[in-house]
């Protein structure tokens, strides 16, 4: 079986979603560096499965093995399509009142 990360490298989105569906957990790392799936759609630049994967409950702000979040990642890289899409999920899901 496909894991998470494999699925999100290949923009596999149905799969992605079918394991997330399934139970896999959304902040899944697979060796010490740590990186969450959001870390791999931020490097990877795939706007659509970082919405994909903050509906599911993925943390932009959850730290990496080197203490960098997808956040972090899209401030570094100046991507403002990022952090305008994380700072607009993050202000919907307070209006609706499903923030953590």
């Amino acid at each position: 079986m496909e894991n998470i990360i494999e699925a999100i490298c290949k923009q596999d989105y149905e799969s992605v979603a079918s394991l997330l569906l399934s139970g896999v957990d959304i902040h899944f790392t697979e060796d010490e560096a740590q990186l969450t799936p959001l870390h791999h759609a931020v490097t990877h630049d795939d706007y659509k499965m970082g919405l994909l994967l903050l509906n599911f409950g993925a943390n932009p702000f959850q730290a990496d093995g080197d203490g960098f979040s997808p956040y972090d990642i899209a401030e570094d890289y100046n991507n403002q399509t990022w952090l305008k899409m994380i700072k607009t999920f993050f202000y919907l899901s307070d209006e609706r009142g499903i923030s953590d």
